[in-house]
């Protein structure tokens, strides 16, 4: 799997009106939703992630920290790459371009 500058979790803007928007305002079942969450129910062995985020991006670095760590709790063999930038196509666009090709090798399409 790939992961450019995500989030570690859903969002709408604040917590309450993504409750509402997705989950009928059911915090239970936005809580269960989230993606550490679902990670921490999972095992991963034999999965592999490359997971992107630009090294002066504030907001999304300490974000996927977490989801790398996570992963890799569940079991996944998951790299952390920290490319020049902040969270915009400076970063996006290598990452594309460095993602690419391992994902295509991992499913045995190169």
């Amino acid at each position: 799997m790939v992961d450019i500058s995500g989030q570690d979790e859903i969002t709408l803007g604040s917590r309450a009106d993504t409750a509402r928007a997705a989950f009928g305002g059911d915090q239970a079942a936005l809580t269960a939703a989230e993606p550490l969450a679902q990670l921490g129910r999972c095992r991963l062995e034999g999965s592999a992630a490359m997971v992107f985020v630009g090294d002066h991006d504030s907001v999304y670095r300490p974000q996927q920290e977490r989801v790398t760590d996570a992963l890799r709790a569940a079991g996944a063999d998951a790299e952390l790459v920290t490319l020049h930038g902040r969270h915009s196509w400076a970063v996006w666009g290598p990452a594309v371009d460095r993602a690419l090709p391992w994902l295509a090798t991992r499913q045995g399409l190169s």
